[in-house]
């Protein structure tokens, strides 16, 4: 049997978290054989449901041979996450050159918003908080991120976060969340059932990028 072991994914798990705890890329534990299943079942790396069970694979020792008597740089491997955050107008077009502050986790960004509307950054893959300062002329808008809390879209919880996230008022009751699922589907010229079948989970996804 592979060495290793199983690790239950709490809310706000993902891979590179995970990863990153444990010492290794997201790679070598996402593309690891006994996590197969796990990846046919969520298919995004960013994306885990409380309870998902992800196999973590031993570390495995290294060896580099090395002249004595001087001084030698060891990088680890791995890559940041990149989180990407579309802002758009009340007509959906972009909202494109607008100067943003970013905070992740008490580090800070200053840019412009690129031609898609999109911030876009390097973050620590376990980062867990942000917050988007986007100034709009003279008004400042305020924008809250809960990094990794992504739910699967076909979990009421995932698909009401990614409605909100596009700006549709899911309220705190299930009226509400149906309102604001049935107002998506009339937008996205589907069938206005209030029920995140299939099509609706597609759509979201493609709306929302993940």
């Amino acid at each position: 049997m592979e060495d290793g072991q199983y690790y239950e994914a709490q809310q706000g798990d993902c891979i590179s978290s995970i990863a990153e705890e444990h010492g290794m890329s997201w790679e070598a534990v996402w593309r690891h054989a006994n996590n197969a299943e796990l990846r046919q079942r969520r298919r995004d790396p960013n994306v885990l449901s409380p309870g998902d069970r992800v196999f973590i694979p031993a570390l495995r020792a290294k060896h580099e041979s090395r002249a004595t008597e001087q001084r030698h740089t060891f990088r680890r491997k791995g890559a940041p996450a990149k989180l990407r955050i579309r802002f758009l107008d009340a007509d959906g077009q972009p909202r494109a050159g607008l100067p943003y502050v970013l905070n992740v986790d008490g580090k800070l960004t200053q840019d412009r918003t690129d031609s898609d509307g999109c911030v876009v950054a390097s973050i620590p893959p376990n980062a867990r908080k942000g917050l988007v300062r986007l100034r709009d002329g003279d008004r400042e808008e305020i924008c809250a991120l809960a990094l990794g809390a992504m739910d699967p879209v076909g979990e009421k919880t995932g698909a009401r976060k990614r409605l909100e996230n596009l700006g549709y008022d899911c309220g705190h009751d299930d009226e509400a969340f149906d309102l604001a699922l049935r107002s998506f589907q009339l937008d996205e010229g589907l069938e206005s059932t209030g029920q995140p079948d299939d099509p609706t989970q597609q759509a979201l996804l493609r709306r929302h990028g993940c």
